[in-house]
C-alpha cells in the first residue's frame, strides 16, 4: 500500500513510490493556482470548480490551471468541462486553463509556475499529486484526511482544509496568495 493509513487497513506493507525531479521553481511571484488529478465526485471535482470560481472571483491578478480529468473516459471528462463551463462566468473561464492529461515532464512545469497546488478531494489512499506539488516546493492547500496526514505537516509544510469546506479553502487560498511570503516558505519546507 502507498501510506500507512492504507496499509494498516488492508493488513499490508507500505511500499514508497518513487517520486523524481528536483525543484525548478519560476523566478518571481507567482500567481497560478493549480490543481491536477482525476475528475470525480470522490476528488471533489465539484468543489474545485467551484473553489476556482471563488478564489478567481477575489483574486483579479490570480489565473488557474486544471490538469488531469478522465483519459479513459472521455465522454465523462466532456460532461465535466461542459459542466464548469454552465456554471462559471465567462470572464472568470478565460482565467482558467484546462490542459488535460500532462506527462510527468509537463506536469512538472506547471508546478515551477505554480504559487498555490490546490487538492480538495474526499477520499484518498495516498495524494500523489499532492507528494509531487512539495517536491518541487509548492505550497499544498488539501483535504484534511487521513493519509494526507503522513505527507504534510499543517500549517509548516502544506495546510489542510476539512473536505466540503468551500469557505475554508477559499480563504486558505486567498490568504497565500495575498502574503506570498508566507506561502514561499511553508513551500520550501516541503522539499
Amino acid at each position: 500500500a502507498p501510506s500507512q493509513w492504507l496499509a494498516e487497513r488492508l493488513n499490508a506493507r507500505v511500499t514508497p513510490l518513487g517520486i523524481g525531479g528536483a525543484p525548478g521553481r519560476a523566478a518571481g511571484a507567482r500567481t497560478t493556482l493549480l490543481a491536477a488529478g482525476r475528475f470525480g465526485d470522490l476528488k471533489g471535482t465539484a468543489d474545485l470548480f467551484e473553489i476556482v470560481r471563488r478564489v478567481l472571483a477575489t483574486a483579479p491578478r490570480v489565473d488557474a490551471v486544471i490538469a488531469g480529468g478522465l483519459p479513459d473516459n472521455a465522454k465523462g471528462e466532456r460532461r465535466w468541462l461542459r459542466r464548469f463551463e454552465a456554471e462559471t462566468d465567462p470572464e472568470l473561464r478565460a482565467r482558467v486553463r484546462f490542459t488535460g492529461w500532462l506527462p510527468p515532464d509537463q506536469l512538472a512545469r506547471e508546478l515551477d509556475r505554480a504559487a498555490v497546488f490546490l487538492s480538495p478531494s474526499y477520499s484518498e489512499t495516498f495524494g500523489l499529486t499532492v507528494l509531487e506539488a512539495m517536491a518541487r516546493g509548492v505550497t499544498v492547500v488539501a483535504s484534511d484526511l487521513p493519509p494526507l496526514h503522513e505527507l504534510v505537516d499543517p500549517g509548516r509544510t502544506g495546510l489542510l482544509v476539512p473536505p466540503g469546506d468551500l469557505h475554508g479553502f477559499h480563504t486558505t487560498i486567498g490568504y497565500l496568495m495575498t502574503d506570498s511570503k508566507s506561502g514561499e516558505q511553508i513551500g520550501n519546507a516541503a522539499t
